[in-house]
């Protein structure tokens, strides 16, 4: 459980820290978007890999908003 929450409190940082360029944009377009990030790997990963992967996601999200 600890390392569950540990991944948890993780990813709710990366993308704390990542959001606001798909929020600005999701406001210009006035459109909302609901999202939910499952993690299924079996080992605990370092923050700066998480880091780079929600960036990843959370900008390939934000070019099919635009789209």
């Amino acid at each position: 459980a600890t390392n569950r929450n540990r991944i948890k409190r993780l990813m709710r940082e990366s993308y704390r820290l990542q959001k606001t360029s798909l929020q600005v944009r999701l406001k210009e377009l006035q459109k909302c978007l609901s999202i939910f990030i499952i993690y299924t790997g079996n080992t605990l990963p370092e923050y700066e890999n998480i880091y780079a992967k929600m960036g990843k996601i959370l900008s390939r999200l934000e070019k099919l908003v635009s789209q």
